[in-house]
């Protein structure tokens, strides 16, 4: 990310991108999760690693990481995170994925129109 909110009155709304690493032994995944509002910095990242950990992770399924890291239960939800690895994919109960969690980076932010 070249900037990051930038100059200009506080609150400011919009969209951030956020990547999560996961990892496994020599298994890993990323997923793409997006969250609106006006806070920013860590707030941003704990919300985030909330959202994955508390079991109420609703992906957005445009994104390549988000298709080939998750499989939904029937109500969109993560039922489980799938890594992969030398041998092929490890599948990890979304319960179970707060001990996965490598890495929480911003991608990007989109600031809400006027």
């Amino acid at each position: 990310m070249n900037s990051y909110m930038g100059a200009g009155s506080y609150p400011k709304r919009g969209l951030h991108t956020v990547e999560v690493s996961l990892q496994n032994g020599e298994y890993k995944g990323t997923v793409i999760y997006e969250i609106g509002g006006n806070c920013s910095g860590s707030s941003i990242l704990s919300s985030t690693l909330d959202a994955l950990c508390d079991d109420g992770f609703e992906p957005n399924m445009g994104y390549d990481e988000n298709k080939l890291g998750c499989r939904l239960d029937g109500t969109g939800y993560v039922a489980e995170y799938i890594l992969q690895g030398p041998d092929g994919e490890m599948w990890i109960d979304s319960v179970d994925i707060e001990e996965k969690i490598v890495g929480v980076k911003i991608l990007s932010f989109t600031e809400d129109e006027k």
